[in-house]
């Protein structure tokens, strides 16, 4: 509780948590699905909206910081664990599953933008097999997984490794003017 009272005594902070809050209330939805049948579908649902939220929170929390940087990081491995999750349930074994579809644009949104540089080299890929008149890429719980991992491993590094470095660097120039001009 000591962390959420650090995160909300400034205004960026407060923004931070009502995105937070937002997601949790995203989240809300599927529950009420469980009630309805509608669970899966209802989940399947809020992942874009909720990894949108994440994506503008991991943002905001390298501005705040005072802990808020574990929080949404935590975050977004676990909507990205739960997207890995619904896609390996709802596969259904046929080679032109739909939920290649879910798959692809929840790692879409969970790694925007470098996800964009994945799917380049996954098209890349597809139109040489093509060229070489191979069948493609078939679809089965081992090619989910691994395109859910290369998505959300260069995901990862975009949001937790180089957007901190460059955060820092930023802070560093800022507070030495000397420092932007070499």
């Amino acid at each position: 509780m000591g962390t959420i009272t650090r995160i909300a005594a400034t205004r960026s902070g407060k923004v931070l948590l009502a995105l937070w809050l937002l997601a949790l209330l995203f989240v809300a939805f599927p529950v009420a699905g469980l009630f309805q049948g509608e669970f899966l579908g209802n989940l399947a649902f809020i992942v874009l909206p909720v990894g949108i939220l994440l994506n503008i929170s991991i943002l905001l929390a390298h501005h705040v910081e005072n802990g808020s940087v574990r929080i949404a990081k935590a975050a977004w491995i676990a909507i990205a664990v739960v997207a890995l999750s619904i896609t390996l349930y709802g596969f259904d074994g046929k080679p032109n599953s739909d939920i290649g579809v879910f798959l692809a644009w929840s790692t879409l949104v969970l790694a925007f933008p470098s996800s964009l540089l994945i799917s380049l080299m996954f098209m890349g890929i597809s139109i040489a097999a093509e060229k070489f008149n191979a069948s493609g890429i078939a679809m089965n719980y081992l090619a989910l997984s691994v395109t859910w991992a290369c998505f959300i491993a260069v995901g990862y590094w975009q949001w937790f490794v180089l957007l901190p470095w460059l955060w820092h660097k930023w802070k560093v120039r800022r507070a030495d003017p000397a420092a932007s001009a070499r």
